[in-house]
């Protein structure tokens, strides 16, 4: 993009921003509006002086002007500022949210489940719906406590894959050798206990070293 357009883009982002119209801008340029809409158009560029008289009324620097489009980079700062409001929320909030989310679940499973009945579908035990949403709530739990407390949490991790075992076990109950499923869980679990002894005592041991070298 030439410059001329990265400044008549910076220009009309910078006005729109202030809420002012061009007619305004110009007043304050003392320049006509025709000049303002030349030079959002990119018909024309204004002078450097100009350009330093349009930094000081939006209070930036003439760099900032005529290098970058500040209205990408208004669009990530707003992202960021959305997302810090987000993760900014007072924890009681957050566990709203969380038992929120957790009810959403049981109604569409319940709703699921009416479903299945009125259709009268006998080939599938709509009840099971009820077990399978449990994985989904486990895993809503998990996911807000990384969220919320920056960490992985080994309780809601395992529930979730116990739970989700046994609805593999209930579904393919039949199926032969179906109670190794549990034996698979068992294995994972012990690894996941593993990983996480060895993250902590590699944090633990990094934190003693930094105090060592104090």
């Amino acid at each position: 993009m030439e410059e001329r357009e990265i400044i008549a883009r910076n220009i009309t982002y910078l006005r729109k921003k202030h809420g002012l119209s061009q007619l305004e801008l110009a007043e304050k340029l003392q320049y006509s509006n025709k000049n303002i809409s030349k030079w959002e158009n990119a018909e024309t560029t204004p002078s450097v002086f100009t350009l330093k008289r349009i930094a000081e009324i939006f209070n930036i620097t003439v760099d900032e002007l005529v290098s970058s489009l500040l209205e990408e980079t208004g669009d990530i700062e707003q992202k960021k500022s959305q997302v810090k409001m987000v993760l900014g929320l007072p924890i009681s909030i957050k566990v709203l949210y969380l038992l929120m989310t957790e009810a959403i679940l049981l109604v569409m499973a319940l709703i699921a489940v009416m479903v299945l009945g009125f259709l009268d579908i006998t080939a599938f035990n709509k009840w099971l719906i009820l077990l399978y949403v449990l994985p989904a709530m486990c895993l809503a739990v998990f996911i807000f406590i990384i969220c919320v407390k920056k960490r992985v949490d080994i309780i809601s991790l395992s529930l979730f894959g116990w739970i989700l075992c046994l609805c593999f076990y209930v579904t393919f109950h039949s199926a032969k050798n179906i109670q190794l499923v549990f034996l698979l869980m068992a294995a994972i679990q012990l690894l996941i206990v593993c990983i996480m002894l060895i993250i902590n005592f590699n944090i633990i041991r990094r934190i003693k070293n930094k105090l060592t070298k104090k």
